[in-house]
Formats: structure tokens, sequence, C-alpha cells
């Protein structure tokens, strides 16, 4: 352990180094400013002016870093961890938002589970992925969905299991979805959805932009029955979803692709794109590209929905 004599010398070379390095930034700036005068006026070479700038920021990083540990303040990096941390649970308002309970165990584990309060599989998966967003971040910035299961437990709940990266490890996160997987068979419940959507229900043609129309119509193409039953849909909603894309894309059967317009209309019920929007909230990009192309189709989706409803 230092001495308060040894530890009074550490913070004087401390306050030197400081101020040297303050005092050799400032000579950096102003020998920045004589060479680009200097190349501006008298056609010197630009090399000193690069070179005295490169300095001037290396030496202003050091010298606010050293202030920042004078005062005791964090630096980014320490900040940024310490953001990450605080995102591992969900404040009690970021939870109740999303309808969910046993948030504290951050669903660790299968027993720990945190249940989602949901009518269907619509409602329930966007709140599974916004727990995971109080809990985490954004999605593919801070964290990244490896694997996304389904589990039959032995006393009966029905689990969705979600293994994701954080900050590069692995972890598990379970979600109870008893409630709403049940909710998907119940006629109750599918009737009470269709009086509330049967009002505002009517056609609506959605202008989409060719790229988008492709992803989308094979997406639809390639759903399985197993993942539409875990989604609370039939081969018969799917038929529904995917007909109109087929329909709108029939002229142009036998066509090279670059003959195809750049924007194809399709048109469909409100409720159906409301099926398409449940079922894109739960699709998983596998590269950039298509995930901007996921996004830009739930703004125009989304955005041509409002626009009919209003």
């Amino acid at each position: 352990m230092a001495t308060p004599k040894q530890l009074g010398s550490r913070a004087i070379a401390k306050e030197i180094d400081v101020g040297l390095v303050g005092w050799i930034w400032i000579l950096a700036v102003l020998a920045a400013l004589y060479f680009l005068i200097r190349t501006i006026f008298f056609d010197d070479a630009w090399w000193p002016v690069i070179v005295s700038v490169a300095l001037a920021w290396v030496f202003y990083k050091v010298s606010l870093y050293y202030l920042l540990q004078r005062n005791g303040l964090p630096s980014a990096a320490n900040t940024k961890a310490g953001s990450s941390l605080q995102k591992n649970h969900p404040s009690q308002q970021e939870v109740a938002a999303f309808g969910t309970a046993n948030p504290a165990s951050g669903g660790a584990t299968s027993e720990s589970a945190i249940r989602i309060q949901a009518a269907n599989s619509l409602e329930g998966i966007p709140k599974e992925y916004g727990v995971l967003g109080a809990m985490f971040g954004t999605q593919n910035q801070d964290w990244k969905l490896i694997e996304r299961s389904l589990i039959h437990a032995n006393d009966g709940r029905k689990l969705e299991k979600f293994i994701i990266s954080v900050s590069g490890k692995r972890k598990e996160v379970y979600f109870d979805i008893t409630e709403w997987f049940n909710g998907n068979t119940s006629k109750e419940v599918k009737t009470r959805l269709e009086k509330i959507i049967s009002s505002h229900d009517k056609p609506l043609t959605v202008l989409l932009p060719k790229e988008e129309f492709m992803t989308l119509q094979t997406g639809l193409l390639r759903l399985t029955e197993a993942q539409l039953n875990r989604l609370g849909l039939s081969l018969t909603d799917r038929k529904s979803m995917l007909d109109p894309f087929l329909d709108a894309i029939k002229p142009w059967h036998g066509k090279e692709y670059a003959k195809i317009p750049e924007h194809l209309g399709v048109t469909t019920l409100i409720s159906v794109w409301s099926k398409i929007m449940g079922l894109l909230a739960s699709w998983q990009s596998a590269d950039l590209l298509q995930e901007e192309e996921l996004e830009n189709l739930k703004a125009i989706i989304g955005g041509t929905m409002k626009g009919g409803l209003g």
C-alpha cells in the first residue's frame, strides 16, 4: 500500500503530466494554423499541416483522458460498459409497458421464464422483442438473435427460448407464452379479434418497391405449417396473404426481371396486412441488405395502413 507521501508525489507528477501534455497540444494547434497559413498564402507543402493536425488530435485525446481521470469522471469506454450492465434487467415501468410478469429474474432459466400477457402470437411476439430491447438495447446493434425455439415443458407450459449474443457473450432468455399460445386456437379470442377489425376491414393497396416485393413474397412462399402454427396462423391464412402477391406479379410471368416495374401494387384486406405486419415483426434478417428491406416493408406497409385507417 502506498504511503501518503508517495500518493502526494504521484498526484504532483500527474499534474505535471497533464500540464505538459496540455501545452504540447496548444503548440500543435498553433503549429497547424501556422502551416495552414503558409500553405494557403505561400504555396508551401501540405504535409506539415497534416502532421501537426494529427499531433494536435492525439495530444487532445491524451489530455482529455488525464483530465477525466483526475476529476474521477468515467471515460467513454467505461460509460458504455456501464450502460450495457444497466440494460441486463428492464425497469418495472419498461416491463409493465409490455405486459409481462416475473421480470426481475430476467428469464435466465425455464423455471423463471418471463410471462408475456397477450391474446395471441401477433400481439405477443412484438412484446417479447420489446422486453429484449428493454433488457439489452437495440437489436442488431447491442444484441443479435442466434436462435429462437419453442419448448413444451413437462408441467404443461409452452415456453419460447431466445439464444442471443450480447457483447460477444451467449445468453439464453426464456418466455412463458402459455397464455397466448393457447389463445391462438381459441374460437372466442378469434371471434373478438375479428369483431375488432371487421369495422375497419377494407381493401387496401400498398405500393411496394420491386426488391421488397420479392423478399416478402419469397418469405411467404417458404413459410412451413409448423412456423404458421407457432404464430397462431394456418395454411389458409398463408394463402390469403400470398394470393395478392401472386396476382400482382401474374402479368409479368415468364418475362425478364428487368422488365418488371420498379414498384408493384398489392391489394388485400387491412386484416391481411395486419397479419403480414405480425410476420415481419417475427422474421429475422439473414444479412444487412435483407434487414434494410424488412425495415422498408414495415415502414411502407405500416404507413399505408395508418393512412388507410385515418
